[in-house]
């Protein structure tokens, strides 16, 4: 859960917490004066504060704790990705995946420490000592970051990361060499985990259909569904508006973004909110379905991006309609 809304459910403990103060408060104020009843009565006033105390303070760690991840080395995961990027659960789910969060891990290849990087790698990325948990989450997040801006998606990237760049560059693909598909599909995996929620598609429970144009870009790359024109489009995730405009195509597109690297673009609608706007996943009205722009027919072009990468959004469609 998000910081914020961990502050909203604080806050709506405020009331409550006014009411078990304020009375006793009163009474002590008026009793004051009187010094055989000053003790008890500030006791009767300091004992209801203590749960609110207690519940402010939970709830502020809570909200920490979570907003820098529910796994092992949240706080250098946390500065190794933010310095590259790089959402934290993205670089998270890549060290799950690598080397189980054991900062000691030897692959059998020669791989070494949390993300995994092969000596010569290290050296490149001037990682002195791969088994120091700062230094080579350090250097492992320079690395994924290199590969997402060498091929823009998010599943070449982690394949590159496994399996080499220049194997990927080969065949624009990830390999199927009987390790890396499973790799990208488990790293994505855990980052659907950590994240808590995947991106659902406009529609609501409205009917749709896809396209059958592929997966397609550049704008960025991603699928394209289609509905009747003039139906309501919803938010794709819990977060807020991140841009909206129109591009050199002419097309309307409005961006979501919740704050951690996890971005959804809508391409063609008729757009309602601004940048900034706070939206709900599934639950925020956003626009209407329409054909503006470069299209010839009423759809949204739904592309979904992971600290810049582009990521296939019909593995998570397929999932929610099983």
């Amino acid at each position: 859960m998000a910081l914020d809304s961990k502050l909203e459910s604080m806050f709506s403990w405020l009331p409550t917490l006014f009411f078990l103060t304020v009375p006793p408060l009163i009474i002590f104020l008026v009793t004051r004066s009187r010094p055989r009843y000053r003790l008890p009565t500030l006791t009767v006033w300091l004992l209801p504060l203590l749960p609110g105390f207690a519940l402010i303070a939970f709830t502020l760690s809570q909200a920490t704790t979570e907003a820098l991840g529910s796994y092992p080395y949240p706080e250098a995961i946390h500065a190794a990705a933010v310095s590259q990027g790089l959402d934290p659960a993205l670089l998270a789910a890549l060290v799950r995946q690598e080397s189980g969060f054991d900062p000691q891990a030897i692959s059998p290849a020669g791989a070494l420490g949390l993300a995994q990087l092969m000596p010569a790698t290290a050296d490149y990325l001037g990682v002195s000592n791969p088994f120091d948990p700062v230094q080579n989450l350090a250097g492992g997040a320079r690395y994924l970051r290199e590969q997402l801006d060498t091929f823009q998606q998010l599943d070449l990237a982690l394949a590159a990361y496994n399996a080499g760049p220049g194997a990927v560059s080969r065949c624009q693909c990830v390999p199927a060499n009987g390790e890396t598909p499973g790799y990208v599909r488990n790293v994505l995996g855990s980052y659907w985990q950590y994240k808590g929620q995947e991106p659902v598609l406009p529609y609501g429970v409205g009917k749709y259909r896809l396209v059958r144009n592929g997966y397609h870009g550049p704008h960025p790359r991603g699928r394209d569904f289609a509905s009747q024109c003039g139906t309501p489009l919803y938010a794709p995730l819990s977060g807020h508006v991140a841009r909206r405009g129109v591009d050199s195509y002419l097309n309307t597109y409005i961006v979501f973004a919740d704050g951690q690297g996890l971005e959804v673009l809508y391409l063609h609608g008729e757009y309602l909110l601004g940048a900034g706007e706070k939206v709900v996943q599934g639950q925020t009205p956003v626009g209407f379905e329409a054909s503006m722009g470069n299209s010839t027919e009423c759809h949204t072009h739904y592309s979904i991006l992971i600290s810049g990468g582009t990521v296939d959004p019909l593995p998570l469609v397929d999932r929610s309609t099983q």
